[in-house]
Protein backbone atom coordinates (compact mmCIF):
# COMPACT_ATOMS: atom_id res chain seq x y z
CA UNK A 1 0.00 0.00 0.00
CA UNK A 2 1.62 3.11 -0.84
CA UNK A 3 0.52 6.23 0.85
CA UNK A 4 -0.78 9.21 -0.10
CA UNK A 5 0.85 12.59 -1.47
CA UNK A 6 -0.07 15.37 -0.01
CA UNK A 7 -0.21 18.52 -2.09
CA UNK A 8 0.53 22.56 -1.14
CA UNK A 9 -0.87 24.50 -4.07
CA UNK A 10 0.90 27.70 -4.56
CA UNK A 11 -1.06 30.37 -6.75
CA UNK A 12 0.84 33.10 -8.78
CA UNK A 13 -0.45 36.00 -10.72
CA UNK A 14 2.40 35.88 -13.64
CA UNK A 15 5.65 34.68 -12.88
CA UNK A 16 8.72 34.23 -15.41
CA UNK A 17 8.50 30.37 -15.28
CA UNK A 18 6.29 28.17 -12.95
CA UNK A 19 9.42 25.63 -13.37
CA UNK A 20 12.24 28.90 -12.55
CA UNK A 21 9.62 29.49 -9.21
CA UNK A 22 9.39 26.09 -8.09
CA UNK A 23 13.25 25.36 -8.11
CA UNK A 24 13.80 28.69 -6.19
CA UNK A 25 11.23 26.69 -3.93
CA UNK A 26 13.05 23.41 -3.59
CA UNK A 27 16.01 25.27 -2.59
CA UNK A 28 15.12 27.16 -0.22
CA UNK A 29 13.51 23.99 1.34
CA UNK A 30 10.29 23.32 0.31
CA UNK A 31 8.25 20.03 0.35
CA UNK A 32 7.69 17.31 -1.77
CA UNK A 33 3.87 18.09 -3.48
CA UNK A 34 4.84 21.75 -3.75
CA UNK A 35 2.95 22.70 -6.82
CA UNK A 36 3.35 26.14 -8.63
CA UNK A 37 0.41 27.23 -10.18
CA UNK A 38 0.81 30.63 -12.23
CA UNK A 39 -1.91 32.20 -14.56
CA UNK A 40 0.39 33.32 -16.95
CA UNK A 41 4.21 33.16 -17.61
CA UNK A 42 6.59 35.64 -19.23
CA UNK A 43 9.26 33.40 -19.67
CA UNK A 44 7.84 29.90 -19.93
CA UNK A 45 10.51 27.45 -21.10
CA UNK A 46 10.30 23.78 -23.11
CA UNK A 47 13.07 21.49 -23.33
CA UNK A 48 16.42 22.80 -24.94
CA UNK A 49 15.93 26.21 -23.93
CA UNK A 50 12.84 26.57 -26.40
CA UNK A 51 10.35 29.22 -25.45
CA UNK A 52 6.88 28.36 -23.76
CA UNK A 53 4.21 30.96 -25.15
CA UNK A 54 2.46 31.01 -21.88
CA UNK A 55 -1.10 33.81 -21.98
CA UNK A 56 -3.41 33.60 -19.25
CA UNK A 57 -6.13 30.92 -19.82
CA UNK A 58 -4.03 27.87 -19.93
CA UNK A 59 -2.47 25.34 -17.49
CA UNK A 60 0.90 26.37 -16.52
CA UNK A 61 2.29 24.52 -13.50
CA UNK A 62 5.53 23.18 -11.93
CA UNK A 63 5.61 19.89 -9.30
CA UNK A 64 8.31 19.56 -7.14
CA UNK A 65 8.96 16.04 -5.80
CA UNK A 66 12.00 14.53 -3.81
CA UNK A 67 12.20 10.63 -4.85
CA UNK A 68 14.37 8.07 -2.92
CA UNK A 69 15.97 7.09 -6.20
CA UNK A 70 18.90 8.31 -8.19
CA UNK A 71 18.12 11.12 -10.53
CA UNK A 72 19.84 9.35 -13.42
CA UNK A 73 16.36 7.01 -12.75
CA UNK A 74 13.99 9.55 -12.78
CA UNK A 75 13.37 9.92 -16.22
CA UNK A 76 10.30 8.27 -16.55
CA UNK A 77 8.56 10.71 -14.68
CA UNK A 78 7.58 12.87 -17.52
CA UNK A 79 5.95 10.03 -18.86
CA UNK A 80 3.90 9.88 -15.66
CA UNK A 81 3.14 13.09 -15.66
CA UNK A 82 1.84 12.80 -19.50
CA UNK A 83 -0.53 10.23 -17.92
CA UNK A 84 -1.54 12.04 -15.46
CA UNK A 85 -2.58 15.27 -17.35
CA UNK A 86 -3.87 12.85 -20.05
CA UNK A 87 -6.32 11.45 -17.23
CA UNK A 88 -7.08 15.39 -16.29
CA UNK A 89 -7.91 16.36 -20.23
CA UNK A 90 -9.85 13.57 -20.36
CA UNK A 91 -12.06 14.69 -17.17
CA UNK A 92 -12.93 17.60 -18.92
CA UNK A 93 -13.76 16.57 -22.31
CA UNK A 94 -14.56 12.94 -21.83
CA UNK A 95 -12.85 10.55 -25.06
CA UNK A 96 -14.33 12.68 -27.49
CA UNK A 97 -10.93 13.51 -28.43
CA UNK A 98 -8.29 10.84 -29.83
CA UNK A 99 -5.43 12.51 -27.43
CA UNK A 100 -1.92 10.61 -27.33
CA UNK A 101 1.10 10.94 -25.38
CA UNK A 102 4.24 11.21 -27.40
CA UNK A 103 7.77 10.15 -26.27
CA UNK A 104 8.90 11.44 -24.26
CA UNK A 105 6.98 14.55 -22.97
CA UNK A 106 3.95 15.56 -25.08
CA UNK A 107 0.63 15.07 -25.47
CA UNK A 108 -1.08 15.65 -29.10
CA UNK A 109 -4.34 15.58 -30.73
CA UNK A 110 -4.13 14.68 -34.45
CA UNK A 111 -0.18 15.24 -34.53
CA UNK A 112 -0.67 18.84 -33.09
CA UNK A 113 0.57 19.86 -29.60
CA UNK A 114 -1.38 20.21 -26.23
CA UNK A 115 0.67 19.91 -23.71
CA UNK A 116 4.44 19.57 -22.83
CA UNK A 117 6.53 18.23 -20.00
CA UNK A 118 9.39 19.93 -18.83
CA UNK A 119 11.69 17.98 -16.18
CA UNK A 120 14.98 19.40 -14.30
CA UNK A 121 16.28 18.04 -11.30
CA UNK A 122 19.70 18.33 -9.18
CA UNK A 123 21.82 15.18 -7.94
CA UNK A 124 23.01 15.51 -4.66
CA UNK A 125 27.16 14.49 -4.54
CA UNK A 126 26.47 10.65 -4.50
CA UNK A 127 24.10 11.01 -7.50
CA UNK A 128 20.74 10.62 -5.23
CA UNK A 129 17.80 13.07 -6.23
CA UNK A 130 17.93 16.19 -4.06
CA UNK A 131 15.16 17.62 -6.19
CA UNK A 132 13.02 16.80 -9.05
CA UNK A 133 10.33 19.46 -10.50
CA UNK A 134 7.90 18.51 -12.97
CA UNK A 135 6.38 21.27 -14.98
CA UNK A 136 3.29 20.68 -17.21
CA UNK A 137 1.87 23.16 -19.65
CA UNK A 138 -1.59 22.63 -20.97
CA UNK A 139 -3.13 24.63 -23.84
CA UNK A 140 -6.93 24.70 -22.77
CA UNK A 141 -8.09 28.20 -24.25
CA UNK A 142 -5.74 29.68 -26.52
CA UNK A 143 -2.29 27.99 -28.32
CA UNK A 144 0.86 29.43 -30.21
CA UNK A 145 0.72 30.15 -34.18
CA UNK A 146 4.23 28.95 -34.67
CA UNK A 147 5.69 27.95 -38.02
CA UNK A 148 6.31 24.38 -38.17
CA UNK A 149 5.11 23.43 -34.50
CA UNK A 150 1.30 22.79 -34.89
CA UNK A 151 -0.80 22.96 -31.63
CA UNK A 152 -4.12 23.20 -30.75
CA UNK A 153 -6.05 23.70 -27.69
CA UNK A 154 -8.87 22.74 -25.69
CA UNK A 155 -11.41 25.43 -26.41
CA UNK A 156 -10.65 25.45 -29.86
CA UNK A 157 -11.85 21.94 -30.25
CA UNK A 158 -14.73 22.80 -28.96
CA UNK A 159 -14.25 21.61 -25.23
CA UNK A 160 -16.67 23.91 -23.51
CA UNK A 161 -15.33 24.71 -19.81
CA UNK A 162 -11.51 24.13 -20.53
CA UNK A 163 -10.15 26.00 -17.50
CA UNK A 164 -7.70 26.15 -15.23
CA UNK A 165 -9.93 25.55 -12.08
CA UNK A 166 -11.40 22.69 -14.08
CA UNK A 167 -8.07 21.52 -15.07
CA UNK A 168 -6.64 21.48 -11.59
CA UNK A 169 -8.58 19.47 -9.20
CA UNK A 170 -8.30 16.73 -12.11
CA UNK A 171 -4.93 16.63 -12.67
CA UNK A 172 -4.30 16.90 -8.48
CA UNK A 173 -6.58 13.74 -8.82
CA UNK A 174 -4.79 11.78 -11.32
CA UNK A 175 -1.17 12.79 -9.41
CA UNK A 176 -2.35 11.19 -6.20
CA UNK A 177 -3.08 7.94 -7.93
CA UNK A 178 -0.10 7.31 -10.01
CA UNK A 179 2.74 9.35 -8.10
CA UNK A 180 2.74 7.13 -5.50
CA UNK A 181 3.22 3.67 -7.83
CA UNK A 182 5.63 5.57 -9.53
CA UNK A 183 7.76 6.34 -6.19
CA UNK A 184 7.19 2.88 -5.00
CA UNK A 185 7.35 0.62 -8.39
CA UNK A 186 8.38 2.90 -11.11
CA UNK A 187 7.75 2.91 -14.72
CA UNK A 188 6.46 -0.57 -15.29
CA UNK A 189 3.07 -0.15 -13.73
CA UNK A 190 2.30 2.29 -16.35
CA UNK A 191 4.21 0.75 -19.30
CA UNK A 192 0.66 -0.92 -20.70
CA UNK A 193 -1.13 2.49 -20.52
CA UNK A 194 1.32 4.48 -21.87
CA UNK A 195 1.74 2.61 -24.93
CA UNK A 196 -2.00 1.65 -25.33
CA UNK A 197 -1.99 5.66 -25.92
CA UNK A 198 0.78 6.07 -27.90
CA UNK A 199 1.88 8.07 -30.99
CA UNK A 200 3.19 6.22 -33.56
CA UNK A 201 3.88 2.12 -32.33
CA UNK A 202 4.31 0.17 -34.69
CA UNK A 203 5.34 3.60 -37.36
CA UNK A 204 8.13 5.00 -39.05
CA UNK A 205 9.75 7.60 -36.72
CA UNK A 206 13.42 9.23 -36.22
CA UNK A 207 14.76 9.93 -32.98
CA UNK A 208 17.81 12.21 -33.32
CA UNK A 209 19.96 12.99 -30.51
CA UNK A 210 22.31 15.79 -31.20
CA UNK A 211 23.03 15.76 -35.03
CA UNK A 212 22.20 12.50 -35.29
CA UNK A 213 19.67 10.66 -36.38
CA UNK A 214 18.39 7.20 -35.78
CA UNK A 215 15.67 6.23 -38.08
CA UNK A 216 13.26 2.61 -37.54
CA UNK A 217 9.60 1.68 -36.21
CA UNK A 218 8.96 2.86 -32.94
CA UNK A 219 8.50 -0.85 -31.67
CA UNK A 220 8.21 -0.45 -27.82
CA UNK A 221 9.12 1.15 -24.13
CA UNK A 222 11.10 -0.68 -21.92
CA UNK A 223 9.94 -1.12 -18.25
CA UNK A 224 12.23 1.79 -17.39
CA UNK A 225 10.15 3.96 -19.89
CA UNK A 226 13.29 4.19 -22.57
CA UNK A 227 12.16 3.82 -26.11
CA UNK A 228 12.87 0.93 -28.49
CA UNK A 229 13.33 1.53 -31.98
CA UNK A 230 13.30 -1.10 -34.46
CA UNK A 231 16.40 -0.36 -36.81
CA UNK A 232 16.33 -0.86 -40.81
CA UNK A 233 18.33 -4.34 -39.78
CA UNK A 234 15.87 -5.42 -37.61
CA UNK A 235 17.48 -4.58 -34.47
CA UNK A 236 16.42 -3.00 -31.26
CA UNK A 237 18.16 -0.29 -30.46
CA UNK A 238 17.56 1.47 -26.86
CA UNK A 239 17.33 5.08 -25.93
CA UNK A 240 16.79 6.63 -22.80
CA UNK A 241 16.82 10.33 -24.30
CA UNK A 242 16.23 12.08 -27.83
CA UNK A 243 13.83 13.92 -29.66
CA UNK A 244 10.91 12.09 -31.53
CA UNK A 245 10.21 12.67 -35.12
CA UNK A 246 7.07 11.03 -37.40
CA UNK A 247 8.40 10.05 -40.48
CA UNK A 248 5.63 11.03 -42.52
CA UNK A 249 5.67 14.56 -41.86
CA UNK A 250 8.35 15.56 -44.35
CA UNK A 251 8.45 19.30 -43.56
CA UNK A 252 9.17 18.29 -40.08
CA UNK A 253 6.31 19.75 -38.16
CA UNK A 254 5.64 16.30 -35.77
CA UNK A 255 8.62 17.30 -34.55
CA UNK A 256 9.02 18.74 -30.65
CA UNK A 257 7.74 21.92 -30.39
Amino acid sequence: MTAPLAFDVRRFGSVDSTNTRCRELAEQGAGEGTLVVAAEQTGGRGRHGRQWHSPPGNFYGSLLLRPALALADAASLSLVIGLAALDAVEALAGRRLPVVVKWPNDLLLGRRKLAGILLEGVAEADGRCAWLVAGLGVNLASHPDLPGHPSTALAEEGIEGATVEAFLPAYLNALSRHLPVWQAKGFAPFRDAWLGRAAGLGQPVSLRIGDVAHGGILADLSPDGSILIESPLGCLQQFTAGELFFADAADGTSGPA
